[in-house]
């Protein structure tokens, strides 16, 4: 039996609907201990520079380690002020799904992702495991949206990716 070539090739714009077409066989069913989410590009000058995951709910994993949002910026990328405005995004997602409070976890040395939770809002709930554990009220909701950092200029959603014009 014959499978064909099979490669595997980062992700591009130009397989964008197909990606979408994928996503959408897989439909609601996630496998147990998994959680429904949705995941993001961050493209800036059509270079893939990151990525963020949004979860849709959490498990007791989640709850602990991992909360509702997750977020790379690759090294070459970092200090731009990226890792910030795809949270901000996140959040907005966030607010759409009607998620209340919003976990967000980096580790305890980690000083530039807790930097970016608290830019977006993030309140200090406590240290567990080497864990910072921070909530954040979605944009529009409690005291602190005010201060939530907003996309940087030029950051723009699309339907699987962020694209930041320099």
């Amino acid at each position: 039996m014959s499978h064909g070539t099979i490669t595997l090739v980062g992700p591009d714009i130009a397989r964008q609907a197909e990606f979408l077409a994928m996503a959408d066989e897989f439909g609601e069913d996630v496998p147990e201990g998994l959680v429904p989410s949705t995941s993001r590009w961050v493209v800036q000058d059509g270079r893939l520079v990151g990525f963020v995951a949004l979860r849709h709910e959490l498990n007791a994993f989640l709850f602990e380690e991992g909360g509702y949002i997750g977020y790379a910026v690759r090294p070459t990328a970092r200090g731009r002020g990226i890792a910030t405005a795809a949270a901000a995004l996140a959040l907005l997602e966030a607010r759409h799904l009607a998620i209340e409070r919003v976990l967000l976890t980096c580790d305890d040395a980690n000083v530039a992702s807790a930097t970016v939770i608290e830019r977006n809002g993030g309140v200090l709930e406590d240290v567990r495991g080497g864990k910072r554990r921070y909530w954040v009220e979605p944009a529009g909701q409690g005291p602190r949206s005010t201060r939530r950092a907003l996309p940087a200029p030029g950051i723009h959603q699309q339907v699987c990716l962020l694209v930041v014009r320099g």
